[in-house]
Order: structure tokens, then C-alpha cells, then sequence
């Protein structure tokens, strides 16, 4: 009896340890999700992936250009927007701030 009594006590102190790891680990994520979402952040993901492309000879927008909706004609229809800022606005900082809205959901300050 002692002995199932022990391996269930250290298979329940190691089932905590990971419940501890899994929440420090959201923490971190959501502490680089906030770091990423600076502008630092986005400038370094997009040179890594214009880094990418080129060494792989994918063509790569002209961030500094005009930015275009693909579903429309490109007759006249810029608001002025810059390719770099759909990117970085659109793109980039919406699809940060909802893996964070998931996280905060998820793993609130209660649950953590």
C-alpha cells in the first residue's frame, strides 16, 4: 500500500509541476506577444520574413508602397495606406492582439 501510496504522490506533485509550467508559459507567451506587438517587434518579424523570401526567391511587396485590397481594381483606389502599415496594423498587431484576447480569456489572473 505504501508503495502506490508514494508513486500516486509523485505522479500528483508532477502533474502540479507541469500545471506550474503550463502557466508560467502562458505568462511568457503573453509577455512576448506584448513585446512583438511594439513597433521594434514588427519591424524584426518583417525583416525576417523579407530575409526569407529573399534567400528563397520569393517576390516581396514594396512595404514603403502604396497598399492596394487585392479584391479590388487598383484604378485610383489607394486611402492612402501604405503596404508596411496594412501589414503591420491589419495584419500583424490584429492578429497579436487576438491570440492575446484568447490567452486573457482562457487564463485570466483568476485562473492562473
Amino acid at each position: 500500500i505504501f508503495e502506490h501510496t508514494d508513486e500516486l504522490c509523485r505522479a500528483l506533485q508532477k502533474q502540479d509541476e507541469d500545471i506550474v509550467h503550463a502557466i508560467k508559459l502562458v505568462g511568457d507567451t503573453k509577455y512576448y506577444l506584448k513585446a512583438l506587438r511594439t513597433d521594434a517587434g514588427c519591424d524584426d518579424f518583417i525583416t525576417k520574413v523579407t530575409s526569407f523570401c529573399t534567400k528563397h526567391n520569393i517576390k516581396v511587396v514594396d512595404m514603403e508602397g502604396p497598399y492596394f485590397p487585392v479584391s479590388r481594381p487598383k484604378k485610383g483606389l489607394c486611402n492612402g495606406a501604405t503596404n508596411y502599415h496594412h501589414f503591420k496594423v491589419d495584419m500583424f498587431v490584429d492578429f497579436i492582439d487576438r491570440q492575446t484576447s484568447e490567452l486573457n480569456g482562457r487564463f485570466d489572473e483568476v485562473n492562473t
